[in-house]
């Protein structure tokens, strides 16, 4: 059709290689949170189950249609599913899943004890999360 293409530059190769390793670890990040809320059967899972159906009005259907999912509490759990499928900590941190204490540096879960829902572009790929607290206490209801 006439139309040249011109190979693409090193930095824009390494740019959409960060995305794409982002992205894993997002996509990674709403099957965890995911299972958490459908497949788990501790305490914190039946309340968050309860929750979302009682309290929001979603069935079933719709928590696994949106991957609706579940931030559990404690301080590491994503972290250490994500290292687990061998995501690095500096993508975990840039994807925006984990912290980094300034008193030990360790990696510690930016969410925790919160509804998840996964926030997608325009292809439907998930780029980032909301997060409803479970626990009326809580100040930040949502981030």
């Amino acid at each position: 059709a006439g139309v040249e293409l011109k190979p693409k530059k090193p930095e824009t190769l390494a740019e959409e290689a960060r995305l794409e390793r982002l992205r894993g670890v997002i996509a990674a990040a709403v099957d965890y949170y995911h299972a958490c809320l459908i497949e788990a059967s501790d305490e914190g899972a039946r309340y968050a189950r309860y929750y979302a159906r009682e309290k929001r009005g979603l069935n079933d259907e719709t928590l696994r249609a949106f991957k609706i999912g579940l931030a559990p509490l404690g301080w590491t759990n994503a972290v250490d599913a994500l290292r687990g499928l061998g995501y690095a900590d500096d993508d975990l941190l840039a994807a925006g899943i984990a912290g980094r204490s300034e008193k030990s540096g360790r990696l510690y879960d930016l969410f925790r004890g919160r509804l998840m829902i996964p926030i997608r572009d325009e292809r439907g790929r998930a780029v980032g999360f909301g997060g409803r607290a479970l626990d009326p206490e809580e100040k930040a209801k949502y981030i």
